[in-house]
């Protein structure tokens, strides 16, 4: 990738980072999550502390989306965290109202998208991904720490819901003729080849984008050259984008929603709701 690329506000790069690390109500928080394939093509996620203790960015503080950052009284996994429960969990990770916040994970960044999205769709603005995350803090030679560290619970920052950022499912089967549905999985699950949500296929009238695609083909950084052009080859019109449950969807948001589209929105619930319901239609390609 080229180094010297412009990164949306909604990013920071690793060298961004690096010089202001040390700045005052900074907290830096690592969304690493664990993620385990089974031959059924199903996949199991758990917490990914252990891999965030056995090494970090300096002072960073884990974010468990697992069950901290995610609604654990929800039927679908990773549902958006009440107002109350995200205020709570900030409270005790130690990010206040005065907090600046970065996000970063140990993948391509989608779990890092996923926090960011769900703190601006509370209201909570001043938060940014880590483009490439924990791979490029250490592609500049960036120090890591290994083991645990404990933050100091702080007032919780006041939240209030923002329109503009979650749709559900009623939504969806809602959406008029100018709306575009977008797909961010990979070809294989779209056109239904690959089954592990239950039932194979995709939602009626998606396009497929898939969130590789925005990935730089030598690393894990989202390559706003190619999002810029795929934000601008996407017809006008409110675009909804949705995966498996809400994760990859909302990195993809952030990436359009940083190239200037200021009209996407992530169906929260995506394929495990849409397809454990049998009166939801899908379609193989």
């Amino acid at each position: 990738m080229n180094p010297d690329q412009e990164i949306p506000a909604l990013f920071t790069s690793a060298r961004r980072l690096a010089e202001h690390r040390r700045d005052q109500n900074l907290v830096i928080l690592d969304a690493c999550v664990t993620r385990d394939i089974h031959p059924d093509d199903t996949s199991t996620y758990t917490t990914g502390l252990p891999a965030y203790r056995e090494g970090h960015l300096p002072g960073a503080i884990h974010a468990d989306l697992v069950d901290d950052f995610s609604d654990p009284t929800a039927e679908m996994r990773f549902t958006r965290p009440t107002r109350e429960q995200l205020a709570d969990a900030l409270a005790r990770h130690g990010v206040g109202a005065d907090s600046t916040v970065v996000v970063y994970d140990h993948q391509n960044g989608i779990w890092a998208a996923r926090l960011a999205w769900v703190l601006r769709s509370y209201g909570f603005a001043d938060a940014s991904v880590l483009n490439g995350g924990l791979d490029a803090w250490r592609g500049i030679g960036g120090e890591i720490e290994s083991g645990d560290i404990t933050p100091a619970p702080t007032a919780p920052p006041a939240l209030s819901a923002q329109s503009g950022y979650f749709v559900d499912a009623d939504d969806v089967r809602d959406l008029g003729s100018d709306s575009v549905l977008v797909n961010v999985l990979r070809p294989e699950v779209f056109s239904g080849e690959e089954v592990p949500y239950g039932r194979a296929g995709h939602i009626p009238g998606s396009v497929n984008l898939p969130f590789a695609e925005l990935i730089d083909p030598d690393g894990s950084e989202i390559d706003f050259d190619r999002a810029r052009r795929t934000a601008e080859s996407i017809p006008p019109g409110p675009v909804v984008t949705y995966c498996g449950s809400g994760i990859t969807a909302s990195g993809y948001a952030l990436a359009l929603r940083a190239s200037g589209r200021d009209d996407v929105r992530v169906y929260d619930g995506s394929m495990s709701e849409w397809a454990a319901d049998p009166g939801n239609p899908l379609i193989t390609s």
